[in-house]
């Protein structure tokens, strides 16, 4: 999809989205942006912003995801509202700004696959799928790799991995993440260990946010991490 963009001005501060009163920056913007706008209608390139089909979006955004990043590191990349993102990916959003589509179709994907990244976001989905009763010897078979390091993920032994890594752990977990688990003693681990399940994670946003945090259930107490 090929679309032409009109420049856009974001705002400097959060306090003066309008861009017309407040700090210098803002003002400044703002005088910039209208320049522009006249200057492009003077040549008859000026289009009003216009809304577009999300599909080629939706479709663009699913072969992101499928190769390891969340809807709120596209959000990052892409410098769009991480709530707009998760409506457009999960086909909540049928139509969207000629600028956001660009924006999100100029997203590159995930990085090579041997580039470490942070390892939070595979410990949380270990987690949450043992919280839903799947153990690490199953999650292992899944993976093609020994249990033991199934459990080193799970609790983060390293800061770090291999990208790799993380991009199969995402797609088990996107596989796994609604069907519950066969093993019930890693359901009460978990239980006792205070992991949440999928459920409490929000559209795969929060998960690999370190500010993230899951909601929706309670924490369980040391009474009853003692009682087991």
């Amino acid at each position: 999809m090929t679309v032409t963009v009109n420049p856009t001005p974001r705002a400097i501060c959060k306090i003066h989205s309008r861009y017309q009163k407040g700090c210098t920056d803002c003002r400044s913007r703002n005088a910039e942006f209208a320049r522009t706008r006249y200057r492009l209608i003077a040549y008859g390139h000026w289009q009003p912003r216009t809304v577009v089909d999300a599909g080629e979006v939706r479709a663009h955004l699913s072969r992101l995801q499928e190769s390891g990043l969340s809807c709120r590191v596209i959000a990052a990349k892409s410098n769009v509202a991480p709530t707009v993102v998760s409506r457009i990916a999960a086909g909540r959003q049928p139509r969207a700004y000629a600028s956001t589509a660009a924006a999100l179709l100029a997203v590159d994907p995930a990085p090579a696959p041997d580039t470490k990244v942070s390892s939070l976001g595979t410990a949380r989905r270990l987690q949450a799928l043992m919280a839903i009763g799947w153990d690490a010897h199953s999650l292992a078979e899944r993976l093609d790799v020994h249990y033991q390091q199934v459990r080193k993920w799970r609790y983060r032994y390293r800061d770090r991995i291999p990208y790799r890594h993380h991009a199969a752990i995402a797609a088990l977990y996107r596989e796994l993440e609604c069907r519950p688990g066969p093993a019930e003693k890693a359901r009460a681990q978990a239980r006792v260990q205070g992991y949440m399940p999928p459920v409490c994670w929000d559209d795969d946003g929060d998960i690999d946010d370190p500010v993230g945090r899951p909601r929706g259930l309670r924490k369980t107490t040391t009474h009853e991490r003692r009682a087991a």
